[in-house]
């Protein structure tokens, strides 16, 4: 059991998942700006396990990936080594002619891929999950990153060795949209790996370790469990009509075996002490504990809207995500904005919570979450392993029991 006195709301409503058995361990951090972190944990690490859940608790990050490839990128834009606005094809020239699937071909991109969209998710590229044409190419062609160790299907290709063999496939094929004009989910921070691996000489892994990883302390987040560790992770779950069963054991996880390509979308492990800390370094606007990663307007444009003017959101229901946290979509555009690979605030000094909201951060699949409020002074970090638990209360509501403590 963590720390919980001063957090009743938050203890009530966890002790709900764990007590009907929805999940079987969470973890929860809070961390106010100036102060330490509060940890809230309850259950164990699995189902059939009495290894009690904690804030040291190995967890599979999925999709929360993602903002850690995002703010890799705002560190290469503030080295100078790469610019927002500037195209993709200027760093890597396969890209110089992008052309978008039309239902007699394709055509010519009415313009060129910037950075910007790529961090933001209105690059008009697509994703491996999507059942859109263009995601479907993704599938054949062997353009499937996710999970821990891809392997390829029926009639499709083996998934790359490096993340510049994928960016060269990726560069074949066409876009689903034209750049800057719509929000898609799609497999650009996996690009953005490739782009980090390109300017940096060193490979994602290692770069993610020298320039966040290491300087904030955060020993347990890698693509792999070594053995020394296996003890520490957790369950993952998955429901099907019978309700949940074991997806990813801890004893037998395929994180126990080497990561064949680590990407910048998806298969990272932390624990929530390690995240709260990369969600204290931004709530801090970039430094922890004396170490700094980013400059503070580096940490305001990495968290403000990227997304270029008039970018609209696809009709739920339009791919397989239909619950992302991204807001009803209402025409000609987003009630919430998109920044570095994280959701961000529509407008600027916008600080009303719910809809319109200065909060930041993204979700995973596998049951994780995160939070910063910059106005209010609070990052939160909640990590449970129950996959696609997007309709879950947990991964939706947590915030709310939190403020309900905190006011």
């Amino acid at each position: 059991m963590g720390q919980t006195t001063g957090y009743p709301a938050l203890g009530a409503f966890l002790e709900g998942f764990v007590e009907a058995r929805q999940l079987p361990g969470v973890c929860v951090a809070v961390r106010r700006r100036g102060e330490a972190p509060r940890f809230l944990s309850l259950g164990t690490l699995a189902f059939d396990s009495d290894r009690p859940m904690g804030p040291d608790s190995i967890c599979r990050l999925a999709s929360m990936t993602k903002p850690i490839v995002g703010i890799a990128t705002m560190r290469l834009i503030e080295e100078g080594r790469i610019g927002l606005d500037q195209p993709l094809a200027e760093i890597m020239p396969a890209f110089a002619s992008p052309r978008v699937l039309t239902a007699d071909g394709t055509r010519p991109a009415a313009r060129p891929i910037l950075i910007r969209h790529l961090l933001s998710h209105s690059a008009g590229l697509s994703y491996f999950i999507h059942q859109d044409e263009v995601g479907a190419l993704y599938r054949k062609h062997g353009l499937k990153l996710g999970g821990h160790n891809p392997v390829a299907g029926p009639g499709e290709l083996a998934p790359p060795k490096t993340l510049a063999e994928f960016a060269e496939r990726l560069a074949a094929e066409p876009l689903q949209y034209d750049p800057g004009t719509r929000w898609h989910y799609s497999t650009a921070p996996d690009l953005l790996g490739a782009i980090v691996e390109q300017l940096s000489g060193m490979r994602l892994a290692d770069y993610f370790r020298a320039v966040i990883f290491d300087p904030l302390d955060m020993r347990d987040t890698d693509f792999t469990v070594p053995a020394s560790k296996q003890d520490r992770l957790t369950t993952q779950y998955m429901r099907n009509a019978d309700g949940l069963f074991a997806f990813d054991a801890g004893d037998t996880s395929e994180y126990l075996t080497p990561c064949g390509l680590p990407t910048g979308g998806s298969g990272l492990v932390t624990t929530a002490r390690d995240y709260d800390r990369f969600a204290g370094m931004l709530l801090n606007e970039g430094s922890l504990d004396g170490q700094r990663v980013l400059q503070p307007e580096t940490v305001r444009i990495a968290r403000s809207n990227l997304l270029p003017g008039g970018v609209t959101y696809p009709a739920r229901g339009a791919d397989l995500r239909l619950d992302l946290p991204i807001g009803e979509p209402y025409p000609g555009d987003l009630k919430l904005g998109y920044g570095a690979q994280m959701q961000a605030p529509r407008f600027e000094g916008d600080t009303e919570r719910g809809i319109q909201s200065a909060n930041y951060g993204w979700g995973g699949s596998s049951g994780t979450n995160w939070w910063v409020d910059p106005v209010g002074g609070v990052s939160i970090v909640a990590m449970g392993q129950l996959r696609d638990a997007q309709n879950l209360k947990f991964w939706q509501d947590v915030d709310d029991a939190v403020y309900a403590d905190i006011g």
